[in-house]
């Protein structure tokens, strides 16, 4: 039995919880031995039910036995001054050194030294003003009998004692420069001012335990006369008391255990009940990361906004529309990155109904707010006329005020305005400045661009070797379209040694990605059997990403399998649709093919002017073998 007690208790907490039931044992009898002969006489007729008074009037007579009847005195005040530092000794003791509980819950521990030290200086003028407080309170209740007016006594001297130590903590707080604490965190013990806070209910506890003893006391003399309340009154309160602190003790030891991240079981509660204030703490002790966003999300909801961006950003792929009501807290609290991430969200239709008005509103905001990104996401709305009229000078405002702010990627897309001629006068040379600018302030975009220029040799000579640098750049820091250029040079042996192996594995990231001209490229490696074995299968499937990418090549070569049923059973309706598409899509050689179908009646009406058609569209979107057939006299069908 002794045993499951002490696994179920463990020995250190044991002993404290004995020695706090000793202490109030000794105290209590000590100070009743002390107590007037007539006093002494009124406590144990009171006790056994023969005396009109109340348990405040008998312990208020003990009270000032204890700590002097001139509350106002010297002696009063130097013996609150020694219960101070005992009680700052004794919750010390446990909650740092027997539970661990201030060390691992405020991230912080405390020497004794420190812990005594911090005491006199917090605790003995709110100590003594509690000790004052709670003498007074419970004197001008002297009058109150029922048991519920009493415990309301009792729950008035809680509030007031506590007002008392928080204000006194707060007031050293802010003579010594620090951070306020809230009041929360002290009681759910994520301070180590939570020590001095709980101290100070030393009296309070003492006259807790003294009124629920005095009733035990008086339902048993009553009941079973087993107690000595005629002669030895003191004892025998005392006993009670003790065997209530030790019983309460014992008790509280569930309440107070931590699990395995450091929580107790009364964390849940006031994360419920509080969550602005306690869910952040209960989060930093909680080891799974799942439950941390839970926890930390909630905390949003309750009030604290400053781990809100960092939180939403954190679940906003995974539960985007949660991420969506955080970032609105926090926008609407004059958080200017929570309001351009927010407009993400509107812009892509991200948890949330895809809203171009809203988003321009909310980029506006956090352009305003001084957040670049807004200003450069603002200015891409204008720059595709998304949910505005396009506007290439707003854009270029916006993208040079995001440059400005720090954000790469607004100058990687002013460089992109200036080297497409677009709402500006071509400037190669500014293009690469501010591609260099994208490029080292960590937009693997500007980094490809720039590639791109010294690929094609554009406002700076032809460099295949800076070009690769720079596409790896791009790939590496997370643009696709950098990995897919990289590998047509490994694929054509421009600047390096032809590697089909190593083009593979570029348009594979490209592919993976996003980019559809990866895709693409791998596609046509697998049709063409380079570098790998020949497999329409694969082929088709690639072509079929890129196609459906945006990549017009891929919708002419899945046109030609179809067409020519490599792979796939042949369908001409298909290829005619696909071919029509890339055509629509800007490739050259679809228009021809789709020219040739009608050349020829493959699928469609033999028609030669809408194949000449098709063949002039083919050559002016540069395709050669567009231009031959519009320069043949006779376009009649061929094999």
């Amino acid at each position: 039995m002794l045993e499951q007690i002490a696994a179920f208790t463990e020995w250190p907490y044991l002993i404290w919880a004995a020695a706090a039931a000793t202490t109030f044992y000794g105290t209590t009898v000590w100070a009743v031995s002390h107590l007037h002969p007539d006093k002494k006489a009124h406590l144990s007729l009171w006790l056994q039910g023969d005396y009109n008074s109340t348990w405040t009037t008998q312990f208020c007579a003990m009270f000032d036995q204890l700590f002097g009847s001139k509350h106002l005195g010297w002696r009063c005040f130097t013996r609150s001054a020694i219960a101070s530092g005992i009680a700052v000794f004794a919750l010390w003791l446990l909650l740092d050194q027997i539970l661990g509980l201030i060390s691992l819950r405020a991230d912080t521990g405390l020497s004794l030294t420190q812990a005594l030290l911090l005491g006199a200086a917090i605790n003995i003028i709110p100590d003594y003003i509690s000790l004052f407080e709670t003498r007074w309170l419970l004197q001008q209740f002297e009058r109150v009998r029922h048991p519920l007016g009493q415990m309301a006594v009792l729950l008035l001297d809680a509030v007031a004692t506590g007002l008392i130590i928080y204000g006194g903590i707060i007031a050293y707080l802010w003579v010594t420069g620090q951070t306020p604490i809230t009041f929360i965190e002290m009681i759910a013990l994520f301070s180590i001012y939570a020590v001095f806070f709980y101290s100070t209910f030393l009296t309070s506890f003492w006259a807790w335990a003294y009124c629920i003893s005095s009733w035990i006391a008086r339902l048993s003399g009553r009941l079973r006369g087993w107690l000595d309340m005629q002669d030895r009154p003191g004892r025998s309160l005392a006993l009670i008391g003790g065997a209530l602190v030790l019983l309460g003790g014992v008790a509280l030891k569930p309440a107070l255990t931590m699990d395995e991240d450091g929580r107790i079981a009364f964390d849940n509660f006031l994360c419920d009940r509080f969550p602005g204030s306690a869910c952040t703490h209960v989060a930093r002790l909680t080891v799974d990361e799942e439950e941390k966003l839970v926890l930390l999300g909630r905390a949003c909801f309750g009030g604290v906004t400053e781990e809100c961006f960092d939180v939403a950003r954190a679940i906003s792929d995974v539960r985007p529309q949660e991420a969506a009501a955080l970032y609105e807290k926090a926008c609407l609290r004059g958080g200017a990155a929570s309001c351009t991430n927010l407009g993400y969200l509107y812009r892509n239709a991200l948890g949330v109904s895809q809203d171009y008005a809203r988003a321009l509103d909310l980029y506006q905001q956090g352009c305003e707010g001084g957040n670049a990104i807004g200003c450069t996401n603002l200015g891409y709305l204008y720059d595709e006329g998304l949910g505005v009229t396009q506007d290439y000078a707003r854009a270029i405002d916006l993208y040079q005020q995001g440059c400005e702010g720090g954000d790469a990627n607004g100058c990687t897309n002013l460089g992109y305005l200036y080297s497409n001629a677009l709402g500006v006068t071509q400037d190669y040379a500014q293009a690469i400045d501010l591609y260099q600018q994208g490029c080292e302030g960590g937009d693997a975009n500007g980094c490809t661009n720039l590639g791109i220029l010294y690929d094609e040799g554009l406002g700076v000579p032809q460099d295949y070797a800076q070009a690769i640098d720079l596409y790896q750049q791009g790939c590496e820091g997370g643009d696709a379209n950098g990995c897919t250029n990289l590998g047509y040079l490994y694929e054509k042996a421009l600047g390096v040694t032809q590697d089909y192996a190593r083009a593979i594995d570029l348009y594979q990231q490209g592919c993976e990605g996003g980019d559809a001209n990866g895709c693409t490229n791998l596609g046509y490696l697998y049709e063409k059997a380079l570098g790998v074995p020949q497999d329409y299968a694969r082929a088709k499937d690639l072509y079929q990403q890129g196609c459906e990418g945006g990549n017009a090549t891929g919708c002419t070569n899945l046109g030609y399998l179809y067409e020519k049923a490599l792979g796939v059973p042949q369908d001409y309706a298909r290829a005619k649709d696909l071919y029509q598409r890339a055509c629509e899509g800007g490739n050259g050689r679809g228009c021809s093919l789709l020219g040739w179908m009608y050349q020829n009646g493959f699928g469609v009406p033999h028609s030669v002017d809408t194949a000449n058609g098709h063949y002039q569209r083919a050559c002016d979107l540069g395709d050669d073998w567009g231009c031959e057939k519009r320069t043949l006299d006779d376009l009649g069908a061929s094999d």
